[in-house]
């Protein structure tokens, strides 16, 4: 077991250098994505709620990794106000979710000290390992089907697909679906600006939640001219037995939807 530890500067310019720490210490390991999200937001919460944030404040870092575990903790300065607490925010909340995606995605949740200065630890556990040989029980792998679709401004053709990308990861495909519309969000008017701005900012929280519990999430134009998705697949190995055909299957996709793809 190896424990690594950091202190960070209280500023808002220090969370990229959080997150990026993370990954380069966790590098290819199979909770990295989760491990990424959890100490931004922790830091997050440290520099908005507690001393930490003030002038000249910081915040520590601590990351063990363990044989079938990795340990994300986040100590603060301190404060006198409320006490660390997960909130379960409304559908439409921008704001106080931190602590509640954490939670969803640790597998052990603790909060201690006082307040001089207290430490949330986030514990994620490594999942059981998939056999490397070809077993139909375990073929199918889940997975992200992201995409982009625009639609004619004449209406006299249907859906036409611009870009996808599929990953492992429902953190990957929020991040997509974020570089994506940035990419041309000053090409829209100001009402998209503003509304699809803010889901990259914050409402794409809860599209994570969404994915993380099975269920796809989508964005569009109040025009309906641009639309951007995501949803949960089952992908199949490309070169299975004679025999075996090679699917993606989206179980929560409607039958409605996919009758008009083939239309």
């Amino acid at each position: 077991m190896t424990t690594h530890r950091r202190i960070f500067a209280g500023h808002p310019q220090e969370l990229s250098a959080v997150r990026g720490w993370v990954r380069q210490l966790l590098n290819d390991h199979p909770r990295a994505d989760e491990a990424e999200l959890i100490v931004s937001e922790l830091s997050t919460n440290a520099l908005q709620h507690t001393e930490s944030g003030h002038q000249a404040g910081r915040f520590e870092v601590a990351l063990t990794v363990a044989a079938r575990a990795v340990a994300i903790t986040v100590t603060d300065s301190g404060t006198r106000g409320s006490i660390p607490s997960v909130q379960h925010s409304g559908a439409d909340s921008t704001h106080g979710r931190g602590l509640e995606i954490v939670s969803a995605l640790a597998d052990r949740f603790v909060i201690s000290g006082d307040h001089r200065g207290r430490a949330v630890t986030a514990e994620l556990s490594l999942p059981r390992q998939r056999p490397a040989a070809w077993d139909g029980s375990a073929m199918a792998q889940p997975g992200y089907r992201c995409e982009h679709h625009v639609w004619s401004t004449a209406g006299a053709t249907g859906p036409h697909l611009v870009n996808t990308l599929s990953t492992a990861s429902a953190d990957a495909a929020i991040r997509w679906l974020r570089r994506s519309i940035t990419t041309l969000l000053l090409a829209f008017d100001v009402g998209d600006q503003a509304r699809l701005g803010q889901w990259v900012e914050t409402d794409h929280a809860k599209a994570f939640d969404d994915l993380r519990r099975g269920l796809p999430c989508t964005v569009a134009t109040l025009q309906g001219d641009r639309q951007w998705s995501a949803g949960p697949v089952l992908f199949l190995p490309l070169l299975p037995p004679t025999g075996k055909p090679v699917i993606a299957y989206q179980p929560t996709c409607s039958r409605t939807r996919r009758r008009n793809e083939v239309e």
